[in-house]
């Protein structure tokens, strides 16, 4: 899952939040400072794929 947050300095913070299988534990990714929201669902897209 991915969420997509603002931030107080005008930059956006994306979130990502996955289930480990094995484990049952929950694995969450937190990555800030990109200067569009554009910019950070592409990112957060990139990083998603590489999991």
């Amino acid at each position: 899952m991915i969420n997509l947050k603002p931030c107080g300095d005008n930059t956006f913070s994306y979130i990502l939040e996955s289930l480990d299988k094995e484990t049952g534990k929950r694995k969450r990714i937190v990555r800030k400072g990109f200067s569009s929201k554009n910019e950070a669902m592409k990112a957060a897209e990139a990083k998603l794929k590489e999991i």
